[in-house]
This record gives structure tokens, C-alpha cells and sequence, in this order.
């Protein structure tokens, strides 16, 4: 089975988007597949990870196709300063600039800034396939562009293609629009691309129904994240003198720690043991979470990382005595499911989400040891904290069972994903 996987986010590009893609290659690949991942070329991104492309098997094949976007503009005039900042030597690419900044510019192009990646990327894709052809194309997206770049060469090729969706394409809740004319494009870019498509696959419940609804012609297949087994440590007490809240990931959009750090300093007001005894560890999140938490009259101990490559990251939630999940209400958890409650469930951690209701409510609420709290209410947020540390003293903490955690093995993801693909190949 020959299979071209598109998808901008890759190594070394780092981050949590990069995660699904690199594990499916990595597990199709040991699974005898015949795998090449066509991404991006010299990514300018402050997100590096460069350890991360060395989990593929040798069998897997990258190629890589250069983009044209607005983030090189900012990356060139930092190389031309010598301004090397970022994991590994690469630069800090337009992440770095305020939101609203970003916002704007993600806003003018359709369906997103990476809009000028597609023109080298079918170029490229359609290169590898002179040497041997595929069977299948898979798009993960966002960006979304990842879509247009394979369905482009599936229809070249004619070959099925496979559109997945880590996150909703059009009507997605950071998504903003610089005019109608816009959204109208968008929408009708997203149809397009969907109905011509084998299968859609999502990562949520919710956004497997909403597109089920959506294009109810096309087929929709559901498969959850995971946690890769190899990748996690042996769970630990980073500090048996304290509890340890641990949240990794940043924060970005909506999506802020402003009401658990206020549902914190509740708690401690409440009883003051828990400034003592509470210890608060992020990372993703630097400087500005250290002084969002003083602003908020936190008094327990933070500490803040800054971005760290994932194997630190997944280090410091397993020292963890609690993992903390933030979403925003609304839309980003009504049909989000974070990747990295997975590995918190791999890691068989208590988990204590801050989010609004669906999907990450749901599952968290399903699991031993789960927690879950309004994204809008500090004080239930204080009273779960309050009631975790409470459990802590009483040595009554728990996480999920080795049961639950099993059934969100990236191994098992990838068996799905190869009998998705099989099924889409043979009813060509």
C-alpha cells in the first residue's frame, strides 16, 4: 500500500500539531507501508523540535516543498540581523507577533496564510509519484491548505484522497474573516474539496456529526488522538512535598488561564494550606504566565518552562500529581479534544479539566481520577482544587486505569487508520 501524507505540520516543525501525522507515519510504516510524507521546506516557525523526525522508520520517505507566506518575511529580516532565536537555531517566525497582529494577516488569505505553499507542494507531490505512483492521498490539515495541496494531486493522480481534519476547516471558532466575500470563498473552498473526497476523518464526535451533516454524501469517519507508548516516562512525584499542577501546551486566542489562576487564588483564600502546599509547573507558557498568576494574587509556587521539546514536555507532566487541561467555552470545547489529554490519560495521571461543555468534559468526566470545572467559574474551579488537594492529602489521588488508557494507543489509532485506507482503496 502506497501512501502520500500531506501535511505542513511535520519535523522538524515542533508543537502539538505535528504529533497525529508523525505517529501515523511512524506505525503505517513499521506496518509495512509504503509511506512518504510530503511537507514543508525550511519552516519559520520558533517551534523546533528537531529530535522528533528521527522516530520514523527508515522506510519512510519525506520530501519537502518550499511555501511562500507572509512568516518569511519576518524570518528573512531576522537572518539578515543574525537574530537566530528559537529551539535548534532556526528563527522565530510571525507567532512571535502580538495576536491581533496574526489575526490580521491570517484574515486576508483563504483558507489560511499558507495559502502560497500549494503551487511548489503539487509540484513537488506529483514528482515523488513518478516513482511508483500511490494508491492513497491523506491531507491533515489545518493549515488547510494541506487539502487543496492533496486533493489537487489525488485528481492528478486519480487516486482517493482523504481529507483529515485536526480541527474544523470553515466555521472554525479562531477563525476570522477580513470580508464576506471571504467567508463565502472559504466555505466554497471547503466543499469543494470535501465532496470530491473518498472520506473525511475527524478527531472529535462533535465535528464527525457536524460534517456528517455538512456533506452527507461524502463518508465521515471518527478517530480519536492518542498517546504514543514509546515516547512516555515512567510517572514520578517531582516534588513529594507538594502538588503538583502541571499544564502543558500554550495559550493562544480565547484560550487563556486567567480563570483557573483566579479559581486558584480562591482556593488559597479559602484555605490557606494550599498556597503552601500547591505548586503550579507549565510548559509551553513563559514569562507572562508567572505574571498572569501574580496579577490574578496566586501565592503558590509557578513556575514556567517556556516552549520545551516534547520529550521535556511529556517529563514534566509525568512528574506531575495532577495534569490540567484549559479549554475555552464555546466552540473550542463544545468539538475540540486536545491531543495532549492523551498522553495525560497515557501517563494514567488525575486530570483536572478547566473547559466548557463537550467533547474534553465528557471524556474527562468518564475517566478515574477526572476532574472537571467551567472554564467561566473560579469559584468551581477553587472548589475542584480544593477538593483535589484534600484527596492528595489523604493519599486518595487516582488516574485512569490501565484500561482506559489502552484504547488511546497511537498503535491502535494507526491500525484504524490503515483499514480506513485499505476500505477507500479497494472501493475505488
Amino acid at each position: 500500500m502506497r501512501l502520500l501524507l500531506v501535511s505542513y505540520e511535520f519535523p522538524p516543525r515542533g508543537g502539538p500539531g505535528v504529533q497525529r501525522p508523525l505517529k501515523l507515519a511512524k506505525y503505517l510504516g513499521r506496518a509495512g507501508w509504503d509511506v512518504t510524507v510530503l511537507t514543508v521546506a525550511d519552516p519559520p516557525t520558533a517551534i523546533v523540535d528537531e529530535g522528533l523526525i528521527e522516530e520514523l522508520p527508515p522506510s519512510v520517505r519525506v520530501v519537502r516543498a518550499w511555501s511562500l507566506e507572509p512568516t518569511r518575511l519576518v524570518q528573512a529580516l531576522r537572518r539578515l540581523r543574525g537574530d537566530r532565536k528559537g529551539t535548534g537555531g532556526r528563527v522565530q517566525g510571525f507567532s512571535g507577533a502580538p495576536s491581533g497582529v496574526i489575526a490580521l494577516v491570517q484574515s486576508v488569505f483563504v483558507p489560511d496564510e499558507k495559502r502560497g505553499w500549494k503551487a511548489r507542494a503539487v509540484r513537488t507531490g506529483l514528482a515523488a509519484a513518478r516513482d511508483g505512483g500511490f494508491d492513497v492521498v491523506l491531507s491533515s490539515g489545518p493549515p488547510h491548505t494541506s487539502h487543496l495541496v492533496g486533493g489537487s494531486i489525488a485528481a492528478r493522480l486519480g487516486v482517493p484522497h482523504v481529507m483529515e481534519l485536526r480541527d474544523p476547516w470553515f466555521g472554525r471558532h479562531s477563525r476570522r474573516y477580513l470580508t464576506p466575500l471571504q467567508r463565502w470563498m472559504d466555505k466554497r473552498a471547503e466543499a469543494r474539496v470535501a465532496r470530491r473526497a473518498a472520506a473525511i476523518v475527524t478527531v472529535t464526535r462533535a465535528m464527525g456529526e457536524m460534517y456528517r451533516e455538512r456533506y452527507p454524501h461524502t463518508r465521515t469517519e471518527i478517530i480519536l488522538n492518542g498517546f504514543d507508548p514509546e515516547d512516555l516516562p515512567e510517572p514520578f512525584s517531582a516534588d513529594p512535598d507538594k502538588l503538583v499542577f502541571t499544564h502543558a501546551g500554550i495559550f493562544n486566542g480565547p484560550r487563556r488561564p486567567d480563570t483557573f489562576l483566579a479559581g486558584l487564588a480562591l482556593a488559597e483564600r479559602e484555605d490557606e494550606a494550599v498556597s503552601r502546599d500547591v505548586r503550579v509547573v507549565v510548559a509551553g507558557a513563559g514569562a507572562e504566565f508567572v505574571e498572569a498568576a501574580r496579577t490574578a494574587g496566586v501565592r503558590s509556587e509557578v513556575e514556567a518552562l517556556g516552549y520545551v521539546s516534547h520529550e521535556r514536555s511529556l517529563q514534566t507532566v509525568a512528574g506531575a500529581d495532577v495534569a490540567v487541561l484549559i479549554l475555552s467555552a464555546g466552540e473550542e470545547s463544545r468539538v475540540s479534544l486536545s491531543g495532549k489529554v492523551f498522553e495525560y490519560i497515557g501517563l494514567r495521571k488525575p486530570i483536572l479539566a478547566v473547559v466548557g461543555a463537550g467533547e474534553a468534559a465528557d471524556l474527562v468526566q468518564s475517566l478515574d481520577g477526572g476532574t472537571v470545572a467551567p472554564f467561566d467559574d473560579p469559584r468551581a474551579i477553587a472548589s475542584a482544587i480544593i477538593d483535589i488537594y484534600q484527596r492528595w492529602e489523604r493519599g486518595e489521588l487516582t488516574g485512569p486505569s490501565e484500561e482506559q488508557a489502552r484504547r488511546f494507543s497511537r498503535v491502535r489509532q494507526a491500525e484504524e487508520y490503515g483499514a480506513l485506507l485499505e476500505s477507500v482503496r479497494d472501493e475505488r
